[in-house]
């Protein structure tokens, strides 16, 4: 019998006790292509911290004269080492870049002191695990492939750095998008690259549809966000606003971070008594509220995948979204409706004809049409061709 090929996948972050949900996904997604007999994965979770510049100075030098690093077990299903990189802005990244390539040759003799060498390396995001694996790639003498989770903003890092993670790109034997929108920014960086879409996984055993759920009732608006400009509550904010004026009968729940200061606008725009605020819910939470909901908002100016719209929507609600590239794959007439971003008046409009029209929204189709694109067999088929290089 044919051993399970050996997957060690860099990552840029897992979760942690101090912050569970951060990088949950990296461990969910692993644990689901072990269970599934797709092939055997350990991690090794690279966290670049933000230290002092003599501490930096310190560490790299102990580490570099002693030609040895220690990563520490986290997890052991699935099993997940540790290492901290320490980073400082008066570092120059040409020579940050050479003390990190010199730091992953002794990463990888650590990792070998504890297991065997991979069959393939997967980083996730190009910034800052991509030319992480790339690098790697050479030590380790094997093949190397990338998902990439972020916008790619090459103007918040050094030329020579943006240099590398394009040439990691290139290299890769493949390149997963999570969305048609984040494969063609990817693709104007470079035309050399090898990408393939996957969408992230979204868990239909914990989500699930509330089959006494009715628009009869107050209509209930959640939205999962946190307080950025780029998740355009503001946005959000005023369409409540402006539906509380046209005497819609709705209320709302919020779910995310900063809910302090989504508070405090809510009160100034008159419209917090109408609201409920969640702050760090688990899954299991928070399919309890989809199951309270009749539509989710969002209101996000930019989104590399929209997680918490699909987990909706496998409760079989509805979806509001802006044009904001993530969350509009998943959108079609049976599912949902898009507006522009930016757009307050917008928003409260569509909730009202989505209101108006609320019958003609299947939950059972909804459901299936978001475990069709990202349900758990979907995503072990297209991760097991991803992984599929001799």
């Amino acid at each position: 019998m044919k051993s399970k090929k050996k997957i060690l996948v860099i990552t840029p972050t897992y979760t942690m006790p101090s912050y569970p949900a951060k990088g949950l996904y990296v461990k969910e997604q692993a644990l689901c292509l072990i269970n599934g007999g797709i092939c055997d994965i350990e991690l090794i979770f690279i966290d670049r911290k933000s230290k002092p510049f003599l501490t930096c100075l310190k560490v790299f030098l102990q580490r570099l004269l002693l030609r040895s690093v220690s990563l520490k077990q986290i997890d052991d299903r699935p099993v997940c080492y540790y290492i901290v990189f320490p980073i400082n802005r008066r570092i120059p990244d040409f020579l940050l870049l050479g003390i990190e390539k010199q730091y992953l040759k002794l990463i990888k003799k650590a990792y070998l002191r504890k297991a065997n060498a991979p069959d393939l390396l997967h980083a996730h995001t190009g910034l800052p695990t991509g030319h992480f694996a790339h690098e790697l790639s050479k030590d380790f003498d094997c093949p190397f492939v990338i998902t990439e989770h972020s916008p790619l903003m090459f103007h918040f890092v050094s030329k020579s750095r943006g240099e590398k993670v394009i040439e990691a790109f290139e290299r890769s034997n493949y390149v997963a998008s999570l969305t048609n929108f984040q494969d063609q920014i990817l693709k104007r960086h470079s035309s050399e690259i090898n990408s393939i879409i996957i969408p992230n996984r979204v868990d239909e055993n914990v989500f699930y549809i509330n089959p006494k759920i009715s628009k009869d009732d107050c209509f209930t608006i959640i939205s999962v966000l946190y307080s950025n400009p780029v998740k355009g509550s503001k946005y959000l904010f005023e369409c409540f606003k402006n539906l509380m004026n046209s005497n819609f009968n709705f209320k709302y729940i919020i779910v995310g971070e900063g809910i302090e200061t989504m508070k405090s606008d809510c009160k100034k725009l008159g419209v917090f008594e109408l609201g409920e605020f969640y702050f760090n819910l688990n899954n299991v939470e928070l399919a309890r509220l989809y199951n309270r909901s009749n539509l989710f908002v969002s209101s996000s100016l930019y989104e590399t995948f929209g997680l918490a719209a699909r987990e909706a929507m496998l409760s079989g609600i509805p979806v509001l979204t802006t044009d904001n590239g993530g969350i509009v794959d998943s959108i079609n007439e049976n599912t949902g409706r898009i507006v522009p971003v930016k757009d307050s008046k917008a928003l409260a409009d569509s909730i009202w004809k989505i209101y108006e029209n609320y019958n003609n929204y299947q939950p059972e189709l909804i459901r299936k049409h978001i475990i069709n694109e990202c349900g758990t067999e979907t995503f072990r088929q297209k991760m097991s061709h991803f992984y599929s290089i001799e």
